[in-house]
């Protein structure tokens, strides 16, 4: 098992010109203005969720990574020990990096048998879930 958690996520998608003055805050008699995706506006897991799925399409369908989920920027892959998972990591991490997005080096797990994964422990030498 190992995941993958793409760093500042919102922060990668852009917001069109025209629709700044919609993501805008006035502050001091002064408007600022977000010019990528802000996290807490309803309409940013949405979009962001776009370009999480592409990705997991891409790597399912151009690079043969099944048994891969995710949720927002939380990417969770699992593979049997014979299938080498550390050639998938591998994989998995040339793809972000082909793709130009950035992945936390803090959150990012090599293969390992014991991980966390949105606040929960799975561990598939005991085969459990549990929480922390």
């Amino acid at each position: 098992m190992n995941k993958a958690d793409i760093q500042d996520a919102f922060k990668l998608l852009p917001i069109k010109q025209s629709l700044w003055p919609f993501y805008s805050i006035k502050w001091n008699n002064n408007y600022y203005f977000f010019v990528c995706l802000p996290f807490g506006s309803p309409s940013s897991p949405k979009l962001f969720d776009r370009l999480s799925e592409a990705i997991f399409w891409i790597a399912e369908h151009n690079y043969g990574i099944k048994n891969m989920l995710h949720l927002l920027n939380d990417f969770f892959i699992v593979d049997s020990p014979d299938d080498g998972g550390e050639r998938t990591f591998a994989m998995v991490s040339f793809i972000f990096n082909r793709l130009k997005i950035p992945l936390s080096v803090n959150k990012t797990v090599r293969p390992v048998q014991e991980i966390e994964y949105l606040g929960i422990i799975l561990d598939s030498n005991r085969m459990d879930a549990r929480l922390p």
